[in-house]
């Protein structure tokens, strides 16, 4: 098709909201084109997934959880295989109790705090879930954030505008920040990373974080 052709049907087809590829190819090259008002993908699985374990704002369940766990009367295997959120949450609990009900905030404060963790371990050096307890030490407190790109969508006005020819993409974005606005984040993904943890506590920790509403 001759480029004046092709910018015709382009045309009509963007009046009429219809989805136009132009596929070309000149032997082993070649390229696709897709002309259309809005081309949505979701990525189920991106590369770099931020972590949201909700600890600046725990749920009654978990903190029940985490308390249960008693650090100071367990046997050397237990205590080494203790998930590192149980470890933050109940040392923060410890600290907040001393600190007017306050997480850490100053840089000194967050020092502190870090040194209460290496307290905690029998043996810092040997322990793998206090060491991934330091490296994580900050979402005690780093409240969740809704990244930028996400911020974008819930700011386009296609997402004031639902109507009936709205697509699935839309109608999840408009349902997402009503639920931003409602709770103050998203919601969670629903599962725990990796750790280092014996595997009755780890199963606990992630139905925790899949059933939790």
């Amino acid at each position: 098709m001759d480029t004046n052709t092709l910018r015709k049907l382009a045309k009509i087809c963007w009046e009429k909201d219809k989805i136009l590829v132009v596929a070309r190819a000149y032997g082993m090259i070649g390229y696709v084109r897709i002309v259309t008002k809005s081309h949505e993908i979701i990525e189920g699985k991106p590369d770099n997934e931020v972590k949201d374990l909700r600890l600046t704002n725990p749920w009654p369940e978990l903190l029940k959880f985490c308390e249960i766990q008693d650090l100071n009367n367990m046997d050397k295997e237990t205590h080494s295989h203790t998930p590192y959120i149980v470890i933050l949450l109940n040392l923060l609990k410890q600290w907040k109790e001393s600190h007017n009900g306050k997480s850490p905030e100053t840089r000194k404060e967050k020092e502190e705090f870090t040194n209460l963790i290496k307290k905690a371990a029998l043996n810092i050096t040997e322990q793998k879930n206090f060491q991934e307890a330091l490296q994580n030490v900050f979402h005690c407190w780093t409240p969740p954030e809704i990244p930028e790109p996400v911020q974008e969508i819930l700011q386009d006005k296609r997402v004031d505008n639902i109507t009936k020819d709205s697509s699935d993409f839309w109608i999840m974005a408009a349902a997402l920040k009503l639920f931003v606005k409602s709770e103050g984040c998203l919601p969670l993904i629903g599962s725990v990373p990796d750790m280092e943890a014996d595997t009755d506590r780890y199963v606990k920790l992630q139905s925790l974080y899949v059933f939790y509403f």
